[in-house]
């Protein structure tokens, strides 16, 4: 049986929690892409050292207080990754969440998070506090209007 399910339309899964290795943060917004730009090489050179399998690259957002916010940049991991410089074992937490997939260059992000969160309104839920971003595209020579990012926001 094939799933003909739209990833671009919200719906609610649930999800194991995952082991991940991160570069944590508390960052301006306007100053991510440069965090991420140094996070990545950062990850895979640990990773590499330590022989450490990996999942698709993600970022797990705190609260955004007066455009600054805790960030993880990280991967999932097959194994706990042993601390070395920036990079810290960590873990995406399992639980219910309300998930879609934003098709597009990042920076129409917001408004797929906008739209996420009107769902889990009208469908009567209350959203937590954990929202992460799964990156399922490399964006280095990908074409930014087919760029696809699975967003995750917790549900109480």
């Amino acid at each position: 049986m094939t799933d003909t399910t739209d990833p671009t339309t919200p719906q609610v899964v649930n999800r194991d929690p995952a082991t991940t290795a991160a570069v944590r943060a508390h960052e301006r917004m306007d100053n991510l892409a440069q965090l991420y730009d140094r996070a990545f090489p950062a990850l895979a050179e640990v990773l590499g050292q330590q022989g450490l399998e990996h999942g698709a690259p993600f970022g797990m957002y705190g609260p955004v207080d007066e455009g600054v916010v805790d960030i993880e940049i990280g991967f999932t991991t097959s194994a706990p990754v042993e601390p070395s410089g920036d990079v810290v074992p960590g873990q995406l937490p399992g639980g219910e969440y309300a998930t879609m997939t934003h098709v597009g260059p990042y920076d129409g992000l917001g408004a797929s998070w906008e739209a996420l969160g009107q769902w889990i309104k009208e469908q009567g839920r209350t959203s937590g506090q954990t929202v992460f971003e799964v990156y399922t595209d490399d964006p280095v020579g990908s074409d930014p209007a087919a760029l696809r990012t699975d967003l995750f926001w917790s549900l109480v």
